[in-house]
């Protein structure tokens, strides 16, 4: 992968919550065409940093990570994120997936 698309990719990440919503809005948009010109699958960082900001208790890191997934491209994550665990049960898939993703690091 070209240099430039690590450095955007480990950039855009800490943008999520940033105070300023163009901010965090536009991290969406630089994360929705990263997303579609690589694929989710070659972002795993992605996935646990958009668990861990629906998680956080801070509104500006939810806001950005729902404003990140309410993209077009980004749609196809939570398919992906349902894939990863093949349980019927969507909730119990995305429960096992977010457990997965964290025990990685």
């Amino acid at each position: 992968m070209p240099e430039h698309q690590h450095y955007v990719k480990s950039e855009s990440l800490p943008c999520l919550g940033a105070a300023d919503k163009h901010i965090r809005s536009m991290t969406g948009t630089i994360i929705s065409v990263v997303v579609q010109t690589v694929g989710v699958s070659r972002w795993p960082e992605l996935l646990l940093a958009l668990v861990n900001c629906l998680n956080c208790n801070d509104l500006n890191h939810m806001e950005g990570a729902m404003d990140a997934l309410s993209k077009s491209h980004l749609k196809n994550v939570i398919e992906y994120m349902l894939q990863v665990n093949k349980d019927i049960d969507e909730e119990v898939a995305l429960e096992s997936y977010e457990e997965g993703v964290c025990n990685l690091w």
